[in-house]
């Protein structure tokens, strides 16, 4: 998340970020190489985003979910958007060339998702390249011509002057283990965002 990657650094947390998609980022929670996660999980029986997928992957664990922010996601598309995409199945009909996330990143999720009203699965996409392993790889690919669409956020859209399409808005969330929220780096990080993010 960009607001994410940003309140990091500006606070002087110390805390470095890894791209490796929600999913990836329990796990490292689960198994103790990760001080936080950040997911956007939308759970498909309870219609709530990220409870039930902290409750799997961290259920030996004690941790605290943060509502980090409800943030638009969709399409990033070339400028001037050149297929004329306007929704997710537009894909397949416009035959767009599809940047994607890795397995259980919160975008692939959400994009196959997004298909499933439109009759379409991830396999009737023309997916290229290997999967990215950030928004700012996939936006790339999406900028230098190797794809003509692909799944993330406008903050990602707007410094690569790539245009958008919204198909969703996403709860973000980090999920913080009990013990990590109570050292250092977390005590530069929460009064800086109490500090120059609150309303």
């Amino acid at each position: 998340d960009p607001l994410l990657d940003w309140a990091l650094q500006e606070s002087g947390s110390d805390i470095a970020m890894l791209a490796c998609g929600s999913a990836g980022g329990l796990d490292r929670l689960a198994d103790g190489r990760a001080l936080a996660a950040s997911l956007h999980l939308l759970d498909a029986v309870t219609g709530e985003y990220n409870v039930a997928a902290i409750g799997r992957a961290l259920a030996a664990r004690e941790v605290v979910a943060l509502t980090w922010a409800w943030r638009d996601q969709g399409l990033v598309v070339a400028p001037g958007n050149p297929l004329g995409l306007a929704e997710i199945g537009d894909l397949k009909s416009a035959r767009a060339r599809v940047a994607h996330r890795q397995d259980g990143s919160g975008s692939e999720l959400l994009l196959r998702r997004l298909l499933a009203p439109a009759g379409l699965g991830i396999d009737d996409l023309a997916l290229v390249g290997e999967p990215a392993k950030s928004e700012t790889d996939l936006g790339l690919a999406v900028l230098d011509g190797r794809a003509d669409a692909g799944p993330a956020a406008p903050a990602l859209a707007r410094p690569l002057k790539l245009d958008f399409v919204r198909p969703a808005r996403v709860l973000f969330a980090l999920a913080v283990g009990c013990r990590a929220a109570c050292q250092p780096p977390s005590h530069s990080l929460c009064p800086f965002l109490r500090a120059r993010c609150s309303p």
